[in-house]
């Protein structure tokens, strides 16, 4: 479906007269699993956009002219996956869901449903006043908290490993209380 969703991004951005192939946004995959980000790079490579930021925010976010939304899956199908892979499925990006208020916990009370353990709490681009409300929400729902800071090696390097952009950095009880969920689930 990636694959897919790579050649979508490819079209769209022909559409606006750039000239980005799939084969182009492999070249910095180095192998990894393709993803927008590859193609943020070939257009500031090529010189369509300044930064890979820029790239995002013109062109390959969701919304954008050349964002792809085609998924198979639903959330609550990925959630169910997830957990019978033995894995522990948690909302990254809340932010991002473009939901608020009822809506957003309408669809957190549906992925509860099929087994969602958790949302991220802490997340590098997260404001404080997001932080301190999806961390309200977790405990509302009983739902239980992740964080990441985002690192994505030379893709984002401006931020490092374990610390986010400023000060933020995700507690060690967030990794405890993880390790506690595995063990009862």
């Amino acid at each position: 479906m990636r694959y897919l969703r790579a050649v979508e991004t490819a079209e769209k951005l022909g559409s606006l007269g750039f000239e980005i192939s799939v084969e182009d946004a492999q070249a910095f995959a180095h192998g990894s699993m393709l993803c927008r980000a590859h193609f943020a790079k070939a257009l500031v490579e090529k010189g369509y956009a300044g930064s890979v930021k820029e790239a995002f925010s013109k062109y390959l976010s969701a919304g954008g002219p050349a964002y792809s939304e085609k998924q198979l899956l639903t959330p609550a199908e990925c959630v169910r996956l997830i957990n019978a892979a033995g894995g522990l499925a948690f909302v990254a990006h809340l932010h991002t869901t473009q939901l608020a208020g009822e809506r957003l916990i309408g669809f957190l009370e549906e992925l509860k449903e099929a087994g969602l353990a958790g949302i991220e709490g802490f997340y590098t681009e997260y404001s404080a006043g997001q932080q301190a409300e999806f961390l309200k929400l977790a405990e509302r729902l009983g739902l239980a908290i992740s964080g990441g800071t985002d690192f994505h090696a030379e893709m984002k390097p401006h931020i490092a490993i374990g610390r986010g952009l400023g000060n933020m950095s995700v507690p060690d009880k967030v990794l405890d209380d993880i390790k506690a969920l595995r063990r009862m689930a």
